[in-house]
């Protein structure tokens, strides 16, 4: 899956973290935000795309608090291009 954005820092990696967060729910929504800070040290997700998230996915609040545990991102005029492995799922193609 490709998500883009003209500045990649903010939006775009929101986007990915729940994404990430709805494909593997059972994964630790801290250590997504870690693995997202590893990819992207310039991340600074969107924290009410966050926040709507962590609601409809019923997180509890475990992605707000993870997206604030990793603070902002460096400061960068722009993102760049980065990868995070999604849960691979079996399709079951035979």
């Amino acid at each position: 899956m490709l998500i883009h954005c003209w500045f990649g820092i903010s939006r775009s990696t929101a986007a990915a973290f729940i994404v990430l967060c709805a494909a593997d729910p059972a994964r630790p929504e801290r250590e997504i935000a870690l693995a997202l800070r590893r990819a992207a040290p310039e991340a600074t997700p969107n924290r009410l795309m966050v926040a709507l998230a962590d609601a409809r996915l019923g997180r509890d609040g475990r992605m707000t608090e993870a997206i604030a545990a990793i603070g902002p991102g460096r400061f960068a005029p722009s993102g760049r291009p980065f990868s995070l492995q999604a849960p691979r799922r079996d399709s079951g193609a035979t």
